[in-house]
């Protein structure tokens, strides 16, 4: 019985040192965001998402025998997802090649592995998740496919392969406007020139 009331104590102390901790970010300018991402951080992740995270594709390959390429983040991001994150592309393929759902969702966001890679302009994962299936017009984050992601950015290179692997040019944003008026509006002539070229308006 002792016991049990000293591991209660315990636990009390713990959270009340994670809600100083929490308070003492906030004072410091920390967004609830960036407190979130601290405890749901690599401590609590497991040994595969943080050697992607890290890059050390050796140990990915190595955990790949016992863990699932579909093991997600603590928060729960799937390994591709937190590969294309670190711009890891052999994380990217190791896991393509072990199994991994290349259209899977991240649960909080909705990202997708090609969304995401599309936004940041990374033009070889990008190629990779195509050739390896990943849908081009599954919506991510926002509902928004990899195109608006790409126009909004400015990244033509991959609009063009994104436009080669036939996606649909006519989707929009939430707020309505399609992926060449998001080019033109950001002024993005590159990007907006591969658009019209394809037809898009």
């Amino acid at each position: 019985m002792g016991e049990v009331v000293k591991l209660k104590t315990d636990l009390r102390v713990l959270a009340a040192a994670l809600l100083l901790a929490c308070t003492s970010l906030m004072s410091v300018g920390t967004t609830p965001s960036m407190a979130q991402g601290i405890f749901d951080g690599d401590a609590f992740d497991t040994t595969m998402i943080r050697a992607i995270r890290s890059g050390d594709n050796d140990v990915v390959e190595q955990q790949l025998f016992t863990d699932s390429a579909n093991d997600r983040s603590n928060s729960g991001v799937p390994a591709l997802i937190v590969a294309v994150e670190s711009r890891n592309i052999g994380a990217v393929r190791l896991l393509a090649d072990a199994g991994a759902h290349i259209d899977n969702r991240a649960r909080r966001t909705d990202r997708t592995a090609l969304t995401l890679a599309a936004e940041l302009g990374e033009i070889n994962i990008v190629r990779e998740l195509l050739e390896r299936g990943a849908d081009v017009d599954k919506t991510g984050e926002g509902t928004e496919v990899a195109l608006i992601k790409a126009a909004r950015n400015g990244h033509a290179e991959i609009l063009q392969i994104l436009v080669d692997a036939d996606a649909y040019l006519d989707e929009t944003d939430l707020s309505g406007n399609s992926a060449l008026e998001l080019a033109e509006r950001n002024r993005h002539r590159a990007a907006a020139q591969v658009l019209r070229d394809a037809g898009a308006y």
